[in-house]
């Protein structure tokens, strides 16, 4: 059962092409969301050490962003006890399988390869909002 409440969504993701179609994407998604859009790992961190009532609902992490990379970002959260429970997916071009293989073993919700078109990306977050909005009930406009 769905609510009122809006998700608020934390990207990690440094191309602003990317952050473009991803905010787009969501947008045509109808999930009911709030966006911070943060361009590196140490932001992210930051982000996430912030107030409680700052902290986002989701994280949407790209792993080759500069500064601290996502991978080091995703190791850092799940080591530290204020974030470590913070649900992530991870979005990102990497198809490696040592990157799959440690995001797995950290708990990531899901591993994503940004797929090659935006249909095909709307298609994915669609997929997130409907999962994630049957089990913590945030609004999305299929409810």
């Amino acid at each position: 059962m769905a609510s009122n409440k809006r998700l608020k969504l934390l990207l990690a993701e440094d191309d602003p092409d990317d952050q473009v179609l991803i905010r787009d994407a969501i947008d045509l998604t109808g999930i009911t969301s709030n966006i911070d859009i943060v361009e590196d790992g140490e932001s992210l961190i930051e982000s996430l050490l912030r107030k409680d009532e700052d902290r986002p609902d989701v994280v949407l992490l790209d792993l080759n962003m500069p500064k601290t990379d996502g991978r080091e970002a995703l190791k850092k959260i799940r080591r530290h006890p204020q974030i470590k429970d913070i649900p992530v997916f991870v979005l990102t071009t990497s198809t490696d399988q040592k990157d799959i293989n440690m995001c797995s073993q950290l708990g990531v919700k899901a591993y994503i390869t940004k797929p090659n078109s935006f249909a095909e990306l709307v298609e994915v977050l669609e997929t997130i909002s409907r999962y994630w909005s049957s089990i913590v009930g945030f609004s999305t406009g299929s409810n």
